[in-house]
């Protein structure tokens, strides 16, 4: 698997990790891609802020196909998420 992604740091030091993977399978490709924010009370030290599911394609131009619509899922929760986490970060929301 090959993982894209870019690192957000907050104010508060937290990281917003947006990682999108794409690689071959047995039968084609699959994409899968989440959103996570630094949470020490988390085990894994991350908490999920969005998990797209795995999307498979069984020729290169569906897995692309697959890869583009996560890439414009991505970006399109981005700003919302960040917002909401800025609000976190400031007290002003519940987490």
């Amino acid at each position: 698997m090959h993982v894209l992604g870019e690192t957000v740091l907050l104010r508060d030091g937290r990281e917003v990790c947006f990682a999108l993977e794409f690689g071959p399978t047995a039968d084609g490709f699959s994409v899968e891609s989440e959103v996570t924010v630094d949470d020490e009370r988390e085990e894994s030290g991350a908490r999920p802020v969005l998990e797209l599911p795995e999307t498979r394609g069984e020729t290169l131009q569906e897995g692309l196909a697959a890869l583009t619509d996560h890439a414009r899922r991505l970006a399109g929760a981005g700003p919302g998420i960040l917002r909401q986490l800025v609000r976190e970060e400031a007290g002003t929301d519940a987490r």
